[in-house]
């Protein structure tokens, strides 16, 4: 259940927030598990790209009833005609979190923040 005036967000942005300890991997330089979260990240950017493009279309299933996650939330953002383009900008932003993982190896070493 929503609290009235919440904002449902869609279940891999809570996974992010969830998982947000991952980043001691680059604290730490531990690159093999920096790695394996950035191609988890941009598996889920995908994942959310096909699902944010479907908010007007309502072609995909869905789990359980209830409204399309993102259709109510780039409605109520005023975003929805936009729903194509914001998929299109998280599928990118999955393939350079992909890209960034292939060249982690190549940074000679990682500075500790």
């Amino acid at each position: 259940m929503i609290p009235s005036g919440g904002i449902r967000w869609p279940s891999p942005l809570t996974d992010y927030a969830a998982n947000v300890e991952k980043i001691h991997f680059l604290r730490n330089g531990y690159r093999f598990g920096m790695q394996v979260f950035i191609v988890w990240l941009g598996q889920n950017l995908i994942n959310i790209s096909v699902y944010a493009a479907d908010a007007r279309a309502h072609v995909l299933p869905l789990l359980g009833k209830g409204t399309h996650d993102w259709s109510y939330m780039l409605g109520t953002l005023g975003l929805l005609e936009h729903d194509a383009g914001i998929g299109h900008v998280f599928f990118g932003l999955g393939i350079l979190a992909f890209v960034i993982a292939l060249l982690l190896p190549l940074k000679s070493g990682i500075e500790t923040v």
